[in-house]
């Protein structure tokens, strides 16, 4: 297997574990995998904070929860694959 094919499904291959182990939640990493596949950047992400909650294209997620702890009046507690995705 060449690195384009395996590159290519990453993103893919991630979801599925993260869904089939883990209940959906995601580690900073694991949405990084995804984030960066052109199949899976869209994959809706749901992001709990402290006051609420959002969801996000998975290319999106990092950027938002980087803005959202160095603001510091809130704090995100997780982040997993959308239920219905």
């Amino acid at each position: 297997m060449n690195q384009m094919t395996t590159k290519k499904n990453a993103g893919r291959d991630m979801v599925r574990k993260v869904k089939a182990e883990q209940m959906s939640f995601v580690t900073e990493d694991q949405l990084a995998v995804i984030a960066e596949d052109d199949e899976t950047r869209m994959t809706p992400i749901l992001v709990r904070c402290g006051n609420g909650r959002f969801t996000c294209p998975a290319q999106n997620a990092a950027w938002f929860i980087k803005i959202i702890n160095a603001e510091g009046t809130d704090y995100v507690r997780d982040a997993s694959i959308y239920s219905s995705y």
